[in-house]
């Protein structure tokens, strides 16, 4: 190349830098977070690859957002942090002030009194958690507050870190010569370490966990995903909340609130023994977190070890007697165990602490009912109705208590109520199905029957009982039509095929009935009555010897046989 076109070509180059960057606002170089690597990520998979000093907060905590929904755009959000931390700035210039510690009462006045950021009053709607959301709302809980608060401060360069504590999240500055708690969800107010120590019952062993400690940028970004997860948890999203779980262990294996949050999830999804690991990983960083002892003690319940749901249980309420479910479940636990009286005295301790809880009279009650105290149990069940009418199950165990008691009647009474509730509810309709059985009333069984069959037309019991039903009212062909349908669903129980073979019987078709007699015996050859139905059928088809054999065979396996049956078919077979 010519040196004069060399020459105009650098020219040309030195042009089009100066065009591009006057496109960039004119005091972006004076932020302290110009030159971090971390503005050109996008992904959180690039974010994981930068050192710590080359994140940034506020591009990662957007990158999130933008993951959550796909209508947030990061780039705008980040010009909005971009345009707060200079006017931070500015301000702080006026005032001739660098941006040390004196600058957080600037900060603070200007986000919490003049734009008017504010705390959630209850952390129940996901999208407060996003750093978008912040923005738009001017609102959020302590995570997300603190988020903004560190995306600002590391754009004017203030030395402010994350900090952790159990179930609470705020901010510190900390420039080794001044070290200073900011609670963003207080307007900026000051908190000792104390105060935090004893109102979040922070565990004593600082070896063990990264409570109270200085968090790096990424172990920030570690406690963002482990709330995330708990979102995708809440929203049903498990796989997407696993995920994000596990990247926030990876980053803070020693953050207790990860643990737990995944051993809720796999609890959800019925791996309790996956749970139980996680619980316990959790209880290793924080061993007094009533909550975790509660769902350990949950969990073992679960696979009936019992001794050790009891000791986690009981260890719950140690820790924080007001916690409602922890009685229940362990006077629960309890019980199981035959521990009856302790059980009773949990649950009388319970309603004095809880008067209004109608779970514990209905706890209490299935106390002694388990107990065979059927009067004193429907006594509890209605203190429990008449301080909640709809509560379903104390329906249900009240109707079940009356039946214990023989009182059908009212036992209807009950299920009838929980379907007035629930017209949906199968446990009730398959009740009240038996309860017309009861009765005698089979007519109105079948109906019973049939409703719950246009819910779940697959549903086994139903199905036999809706067939017995048919055959007591001697509705032989629909009763063949229903075991049919029932031996589609499972043709696995050899008792349907005997019972589909005897409503042929009355049909008079009985070759068809030898063939599922013989389907039954094929399934299991001990089925007593499948042989005597044979023997039956075939002495009436002249079948003697035949009728013999299974005859005998009937009578070796407990069939009572009459004996001038016996002796009739024995003579025929000319025994």
């Amino acid at each position: 190349m010519k040196r004069d076109q060399a020459a105009r070509l650098f020219a040309f180059c030195v042009a089009l830098a100066t065009c591009l960057f006057s496109t960039l606002p004119a005091e972006s170089a004076h932020l302290a977070n110009a030159n971090k690597r971390g503005l050109h990520a996008r992904s959180f998979e690039d974010i994981l690859r930068y050192r710590d000093d080359q994140i940034d907060i506020g591009t990662a905590a957007l990158i999130i957002s933008e993951e959550w929904s796909d209508g947030v755009s990061g780039l705008h959000y980040r010009a909005q942090l971009d345009e707060m931390a200079q006017e931070i700035l500015r301000r702080l210039k006026e005032k001739n002030l660098r941006p040390n510690f004196k600058a957080i009462p600037i900060i603070n006045h200007y986000l919490f009194e003049e734009l008017g950021f504010s705390a959630v009053p209850n952390a129940d709607n996901p999208d407060d958690l996003f750093l978008h959301s912040v923005l738009d709302k001017r609102k959020g809980y302590c995570l997300s507050l603190s988020i903004l608060y560190l995306a600002l401060a590391e754009r004017v360069g203030l030395p402010v870190c994350g900090v952790v504590v159990p179930g609470h999240f705020f901010v510190r500055y900390d420039s080794r010569a001044v070290r200073l708690n900011i609670e963003t969800t207080a307007k900026g107010g000051k908190a000792s370490d104390q105060h935090y120590i004893t109102t979040r019952n922070v565990p004593a062993d600082e070896y063990h966990s990264l409570y109270m400690k200085n968090l790096t940028e990424m172990e920030t970004l570690g406690c963002l995903l482990n709330n995330l997860g708990v979102v995708y948890m809440d929203a049903g999203q498990h796989r997407k909340a696993l995920t994000a779980l596990d990247r926030a262990v990876q980053i803070n294996p020693m953050l207790s609130e990860s643990r737990a949050n995944m051993g809720t999830i796999y609890l959800r999804r019925g791996e309790v023994r996956e749970a139980i690991i996680q619980f316990k990983g959790a209880l290793e960083i924080n061993p007094n977190d009533h909550i975790v002892h509660y769902n350990l003690g949950y969990s073992y319940a679960q696979l009936d070890q019992l001794a050790p749901a009891q000791s986690h249980l009981a260890r719950s309420l140690e820790l924080d007697s007001s916690y409602a479910n922890a009685y229940s479940q362990l006077a629960q636990v309890l019980s199981r165990r035959g521990l009856h009286q302790k059980a009773k005295l949990l649950l009388e301790e319970a309603t004095d602490l809880f008067p209004d809880n109608a779970d514990f009279y209905f706890d209490m009650a299935g106390i002694y009912q388990a107990c065979g105290n059927s009067d004193r149990a429907l006594r509890l069940f209605r203190k429990t109705l008449s301080m909640d009418g709809s509560h379903i199950p104390a329906l249900y165990a009240q109707g079940t208590c009356y039946e214990e008691l023989g009182n059908t009647r009212e036992a209807m009474k009950s299920y009838q109520r929980m379907l007035a509730l629930d017209p949906d509810n199968q446990q009730a309709s398959f009740a009240l199905a038996l309860c017309y059985n009861k009765l005698g009333d089979h007519h109105a069984e079948i109906k019973a029957y049939r409703r719950i069959l246009t819910t779940d037309p697959s549903l086994y019991a139903a199905l036999i009982n809706l067939a017995s039903a048919y055959t007591v009212i001697e509705d032989y062909a629909s009763a063949v039509h229903v075991y049919s349908q029932a031996l589609a669903v499972d043709d696995g129980d050899p008792r349907l095929s005997y019972y589909l073979g005897a409503a042929y019987i009355e049909l008079d078709e009985v070759d068809t009935a030898i063939d599922h007699f013989k389907k039954a015996l094929a399934q299991d050859a001990s089925l007593g009555d499948a042989h005597f139905a044979l023997a039956v059928t075939y002495y009436n088809r002249g079948d003697y010897r035949i009728a013999w054999t299974h005859l005998k065979r009937a009578k070796q396996l407990g069939v009572e046989v009459k004996q001038d049956l016996y002796s009739t078919i024995a003579s025929a077979a000319g025994q």
